[in-house]
C-alpha cells in the first residue's frame, strides 16, 4: 500500500470585494486538489492546505466606496429623531482563514473519492452608526462586540454616534465535502500528459451556522463556519502536462440550497486556468 502525502500547501489570497464570501474558498480547495500530487496517489492521498483571505474594500457597482460614505448614505434616510432608534454597521475588514485536510482514495484506475475537512477562523472589524434611542456604547456591548468610541470625520448630525468595533472570533469545523472524481479520458495510464476529469459531490452541513451574539442575534451568515445546507457540487477538469509543468482548466459549480436558518447563498460557479508543477 502506498500513501502520497502533501504537507502545508500555502495559498495567500487578497480579495478587494466585501459583503458575501460565505464558506471560504470551497471551489479553490477542490480545484487545487485536482492539480496537487494528492490525486496521483495509487491508493490513499493526504494534503493539508492553508488559505488566507483579507477583504478591505467595499464596492458600489464597479467603484469602491468608503465605510464612512456608506454610513452617511444610510443615515441620510433616517428621521432626525427616530422614536425606536436606528443603527447600521458596515464591515471595514474581514479576515478569513481556513485549514483544509484533503484525503483521496482510488477505488479503481478511473474512479477516485475526495473528501475535504475544513477548520475555519473568521474575524471582522466594523464601523457602526446609531441614532436615537439605544445609541451609545451600552447598546453595542449588549451585542457581544468588543468596541470603542472614537470621533470620526463626518457630516452627520450631532444626534449620531459612530463606533469602531471588532467582532469576537468565530471558529470551528467547517462544512465537510465529499466528491467522486471520474477520469473520462487519459492518454496514458502512468503520468498522463492529457487528462479529462469529471466530479460529482455534495457539501454537507457539518459547520455551525447558528453562532449568536450575547443579544441572541445571529452572527452574519458570511462569518459563520458553515452554511447549514446540503449543496450539490459539479466539477470538470482538463489537464495538459509538459512535465514538470502542468496546465489545467477547472470549471466548478455549486448549486446552493437554503440552510436550516433560512439563509441561502447565491449559486456559485468558478472557472480557473492555471499552471503548476509536479
Amino acid at each position: 500500500m502506498r500513501i502520497a502525502t502533501t504537507v502545508l500547501l500555502f495559498l495567500v489570497v487578497t480579495n478587494r470585494i466585501v459583503y458575501a464570501h460565505g464558506e471560504c474558498c470551497l471551489s479553490r480547495s477542490i480545484a487545487d486538489a485536482t492539480i496537487s500530487g494528492v490525486t496521483l496517489a495509487p491508493n490513499f492521498g493526504l494534503s493539508l492546505q492553508y488559505e488566507y483571505t483579507n477583504m478591505e474594500t467595499i464596492r458600489e457597482g464597479s467603484h469602491s466606496i468608503s465605510p464612512n460614505s456608506v454610513l452617511d448614505n444610510v443615515a441620510a434616510e433616517w428621521p432626525e429623531m427616530p422614536e425606536d432608534g436606528k443603527s447600521f454597521s458596515v464591515p471595514t475588514r474581514m479576515i478569513m482563514q481556513k485549514y483544509t485536510l484533503l484525503g483521496t482514495y482510488a477505488a479503481t484506475r478511473r474512479l477516485q473519492f475526495l473528501t475535504t475537512v475544513p477548520y475555519v477562523i473568521n474575524d471582522m472589524d466594523m464601523k457602526m452608526v446609531t441614532r436615537g434611542a439605544g445609541s451609545g456604547h451600552h447598546h453595542v456591548a449588549q451585542r457581544g462586540l468588543q468596541s470603542y468610541l472614537r470621533p470620526l470625520a463626518s457630516d452627520t448630525t450631532e444626534n449620531d454616534v459612530r463606533m469602531n468595533m471588532k467582532m469576537n472570533t468565530v471558529e470551528g469545523l467547517g462544512d465537510i465535502t465529499l466528491m467522486g472524481l471520474y477520469t473520462l479520458y487519459a492518454n496514458k495510464t502512468e503520468l498522463p500528459t492529457r487528462k479529462v476529469t469529471l466530479g460529482l459531490g455534495v457539501k454537507t452541513p457539518t459547520g455551525k451556522n447558528d453562532e449568536e451574539f450575547d443579544s441572541g442575534d445571529l452572527v452574519h451568515a458570511a462569518m459563520q463556519t458553515g452554511t447549514g445546507s446540503w449543496d450539490p457540487l459539479f466539477l470538470a477538469n482538463y489537464m495538459h502536462a509538459f512535465y514538470p509543468w502542468v496546465f489545467q482548466t477547472n470549471l466548478f459549480y455549486q448549486m446552493t440550497t437554503e440552510g436550516d436558518e433560512g439563509y441561502e447563498f447565491g449559486i456559485r460557479y468558478h472557472s480557473t486556468s492555471l499552471p503548476g508543477t509536479r
